[in-house]
């Protein structure tokens, strides 16, 4: 497993050359390209990504239009 339920990890979001990044907690347990549900620390919100690496998980525009459906379900 890169991440582990409860862990600390970086959140990376990548777009036209910009990379940003941020702290978030993982909310299961993940292997390279599983998608995993992390909580974004600094907005208290709920997203999914791919795990990349070691404790970092990429998010992106479809990531987070996939979590945003499945709260309203």
């Amino acid at each position: 497993l890169l991440v582990k339920r409860g862990a600390k990890v970086t959140l990376v979001f990548k777009a036209n050359g910009l990379t940003l990044t941020t702290i978030g907690q993982a909310l299961a347990n993940g292997a390279d390209g599983d998608i995993v549900d992390v909580l974004n620390l600094q907005s208290r919100r709920t997203v999914s990504g791919t795990v990349r690496a070691h404790d970092q998980v990429e998010v992106g525009l479809v990531h987070s239009r996939i979590a945003q459906l499945q709260e309203t379900n």
